[in-house]
């Protein structure tokens, strides 16, 4: 299949205005092939290319933190589509009026691929209406999801030697952007860009305010070459401690598409470091990574519990479900990190502050409201709720694969015990014996 799959089967309409390339899921230029593929296609039929993107300010689970992460990143992209010789124009509103409307204009639509349920299904509504080709562009992917398998995978295990054999082909260097014309093209729309502007017209709540972090291709690729000079050396050493400076720090670049995953993977791969400490960084951005997105694209119900777990832990889980927990809190009280145990609460503080958590608490955190919930469905939904609402990177595959690994998904039986039957338990043993290993190394 590739990387690029045409969604109808409309004609070209040669007496469309423009190519026009529907950017959602890769805010940036570098390493861009859905852009790279509109550029291309218009040049060829001597065509205007129109970049549209198209803000929905009620984005399901999307708040103040994730536009003011957002927008920056926008008027980048907007302004280096501009010198390309593109015409921009962002567009913002709840229904699709807007959106169609450029569409039916067009000679052809191509948009990046996201795997998602809300966006595929905005994705195959547009291309049934539209009267010219669409195509759907994989861009934020090393493989294609359905070169990678075919079926949803078990686990790492069962994946893994699938999308490695496939890496000698897609990890390559993917070709330059050329401008489109020699004057600059035009840009509409920017006043959405104002994130005041934005978040007061659209009366955004200010319950979740912004964190430090900056969006942007710039910040992203500030962010990569940081961790490849200070942070990829130490990189195999995060299993064992908490040194913050070894984490790449770049799961919300990817998650906003203002970085690719090949472009990370090459420069990892050219730059000076052990390959042993290349490939456990390559296990978790491409391995991991794309086994969460082979889960979300396979599994319709990705979301729900229990459907999206594994038959195993469901029946186990389901045996389980009366047993007596010693703490009980609500939503709010894990919100405000307001629990018994101060591990989980500076974990939960870590994420309020910064929008981000450390790999190996956010499972520990995620396990420990299982165990402090009225019942396996509400840990599962503040879960959810948690993860998507403070999480720079929520709202993303990695995000609904973290929840359901806490309840078994790609992990194997353990020996039973309560409440857990026999998902995987974690306690503070272990966050102990990774801090004592971080204090004699420091």
């Amino acid at each position: 299949m590739g990387y690029i799959q045409l969604m109808n089967e409309q004609p070209w309409q040669e007496q469309g205005a423009y190519v026009l390339y529907w950017a959602h899921a890769a805010i940036r230029v570098r390493y861009n092939l859905a852009l790279l593929q509109a550029l291309e296609l218009a040049r060829e039929q001597q065509k205007r290319l129109c970049v549209v993107y198209q803000l929905v300010p009620q984005y399901p689970q999307a708040n103040r933190r994730h536009f003011a992460f957002l927008l920056p990143g926008l008027a980048e992209f907007g302004d280096q589509l501009q010198k390309l010789g593109c015409d921009v124009e962002i567009i913002c509103e709840q229904t699709n009026e807007q959106l169609l409307k450029k569409c039916e204009l067009a000679c052809a639509v191509v948009s990046d691929t996201s795997y998602l349920r809300y966006f595929r299904e905005k994705q195959a509504f547009i291309a049934k209406q539209v009267p010219c080709q669409f195509y759907a562009v994989e861009t934020n992917v090393v493989v294609p999801v359905q070169e990678a398998a075919d079926k949803q995978a078990y686990s790492a295990g069962t994946f893994r030697p699938k999308i490695t054999k496939q890496l000698s082909t897609y990890l390559q260097p993917m070709r330059d952007v050329k401008r489109l014309a020699k004057q600059h093209g035009s840009i509409r729309g920017m006043e959405w860009l104002d994130y005041q502007y934005f978040c007061e017209t659209w009366g955004l709540a200010t319950k979740v305010l912004p964190v430090a972090s900056i969006g942007g291709e710039q910040a992203a690729q500030s962010q990569l070459s940081r961790f490849l000079h200070e942070g990829l050396a130490k990189y195999g050493q995060i299993a064992t401690t908490f040194d913050e400076s070894a984490s790449s720090q770049l799961s919300a670049y990817l998650h906003f598409g203002h970085i690719s995953p090949l472009d990370i993977a090459l420069q990892v791969q050219n730059y000076p470091a052990s390959q042993q400490t290349i490939d456990i960084f390559l296990e978790q951005l491409i391995v991991r990574r794309e086994l969460a997105i082979n889960f979300v694209y396979y599994c319709e119900k990705y979301d729900c519990y229990p459907e999206a777990l594994p038959k195993w832990a469901q029946i186990t889980l389901a045996n389980h479900e009366h047993d007596h927990r010693e703490y009980l809190y609500e939503y709010e009280s894990f919100a405000q990190a307001d629990t018994h145990d101060p591990i989980w609460n500076q974990a939960q503080k870590q994420l309020l502050v910064t929008g981000r958590m450390n790999n190996y608490m956010r499972m520990y955190w995620g396990k420990k409201v299982i165990e402090w919930t009225a019942s396996y469905e509400q840990a599962w939904e503040y879960l959810l709720r948690l993860n998507d609402t403070y999480e720079l990177d929520g709202r993303d595959p990695n995000g609904y694969v973290g929840v359901a690994w806490c309840f078994g998904l790609h992990d194997r039986a353990w020996a039973e015990r309560e409440i857990f039957g026999k998902v995987r338990y974690m306690n503070e043993t272990g966050i102990y014996k990774r801090q004592r290993a971080a204090k004699q190394k420091n």
